[in-house]
C-alpha cells in the first residue's frame, strides 16, 4: 500500500493520543502529525510533529492548517475534537487544500451534533428515547431530570436537577441547556462503537462501563440482542458512513440512547485492542482499500483505564 501522512486535528487530549497509538501500528502510515490549541500536552511528546494552532473559529485557523498540510505533505485529515467537527460541518468544509477530511456522513452529523434532533430521530423510528424538552417550555418531566448542553459533549456542565431550586439555578447558570428524563443506571450504562462502510458493512461492539469523573475507567464486553438490533437500526436509518459512539442505559430491559457522538470516543484504543479497528476501517474505506476483517471478541472480556506519566 502507498505510504501516507495523516494530520490529526484537536489531538491534545486522551482520544488524540489513543488514535496516535492505533495509527502508529499501521505499517502504511508514514507520519502522524498532530495539532491542538494547547501545546502543553503529552501529545506533543509522542506525535511525529505537533503544532499549536488557533481555535477553529479564529479567522486564521484554515490558513494555519493549510500551511501544515503543505509542509508535511498530508494525505488525509482526521478531526478528533467535536468543536472542530462541528465547525467543518456547519461551514460545509470537506476538504482543505484539496485534502479530504475523514468525517461521518452529513445526516449523522446533523442528527448527532444536536441532542434535540437526536431525540427526534429516535422518536421518528420508534426507538426508546429519554423524554426531552427545552427550558423555555413548561416543565412536563418528573424530577429528577438531567440538564445538559444541547450541543457539545462531555460531562462538565451536566446537572442533576432534583427540585425547583435546582431548576432555577440551571436557568440562571445554563440558560441554553435542555432538560432530559433521568435514566437510572441500575441495569447498566453502555458505550457502543458503531461503524458502517460505504458499501453498507455494519460492525459494532458493546461495553458495559464504569465512569469516574466523567471518564470510562472500566469496561466489559457484552452481547445483548436488543442493543445489537438497536445499533443496526440506527446505522441503517442514519445511512451511516464512518464510525460513531452510541451511549445508552437499559431501563426495564429496554436500551435508551441518551447520546450519539459523531466521532471516535475515549474507548477507541480499547476497541482496537479487542479487534474492533474502526479507525483503520475508516481510513481504508476513505481510501477505497479493501476493508480488513473483523471477528467479534468474546463476551465478558474486560478493560481497565490507567494513566501514563511523562517527565522531562
Amino acid at each position: 500500500m502507498k505510504q501516507i501522512n495523516i494530520l490529526l486535528l484537536g489531538a491534545g487530549g486522551d482520544i488524540g493520543q489513543s488514535i496516535f497509538k492505533i495509527l502508529n501500528e499501521i505499517d502504511w502510515i508514514k507520519s502522524i502529525i498532530g495539532t491542538d490549541i494547547n501545546i502543553n500536552s503529552a501529545s506533543s511528546l509522542i506525535f511525529d510533529k505537533y503544532y499549536q494552532v488557533p481555535k477553529c473559529i479564529h479567522e486564521d485557523y484554515i490558513s494555519v492548517i493549510s500551511k501544515i498540510i503543505i509542509n508535511e505533505k498530508i494525505t488525509l485529515i482526521l478531526p478528533v475534537s467535536e468543536p472542530e467537527i462541528r465547525y467543518f460541518f456547519l461551514n460545509g468544509i470537506n476538504f482543505i487544500n484539496d485534502i479530504p477530511l475523514v468525517l461521518v456522513n452529513s445526516l449523522t452529523l446533523s442528527t448527532a451534533l444536536d441532542k434535540l434532533k437526536t431525540v427526534e430521530f429516535l422518536k421518528k423510528y420508534n426507538l426508546p428515547y429519554p423524554k426531552t424538552q427545552r427550558q423555555d417550555e413548561q416543565l412536563t418531566l418528573n424530577y429528577p431530570v438531567i440538564a445538559k448542553s444541547n450541543t457539545g459533549s462531555g460531562s462538565k456542565s451536566i446537572v442533576l436537577v432534583e427540585d425547583d431550586l435546582d431548576l432555577n439555578y440551571v436557568k440562571r447558570k445554563f440558560p441554553n441547556h435542555i432538560l432530559q428524563q433521568f435514566l437510572p443506571e441500575d441495569e447498566g450504562e453502555y458505550t457502543c462503537g458503531l461503524f458502517c462502510s460505504s458499501k453498507g458493512i455494519i460492525r459494532h461492539i458493546v461495553f458495559r462501563r464504569d465512569l469516574m469523573s466523567g471518564f470510562t475507567v472500566f469496561g466489559q464486553i457484552v452481547e445483548n440482542d436488543s442493543i445489537d438490533q438497536l445499533l443496526i437500526k440506527i446505522a441503517t436509518k442514519l445511512n451511516l458512513r464512518g464510525s460513531i459512539n452510541v451511549q445508552l442505559r437499559i431501563v426495564k430491559g429496554l436500551p435508551y440512547v441518551f447520546e450519539i457522538n459523531p466521532r471516535f470516543s475515549s474507548t477507541v484504543r480499547f476497541r482496537d485492542l479487542f479487534g474492533f479497528k474502526d479507525v483503520l476501517w475508516s481510513l481504508e474505506d476513505h481510501l477505497k482499500y479493501r476493508l480488513s476483517s473483523y471477528k467479534r471478541p468474546l463476551k465478558n472480556r474486560k478493560f481497565y483505564k490507567g494513566f501514563n506519566e511523562f517527565i522531562l
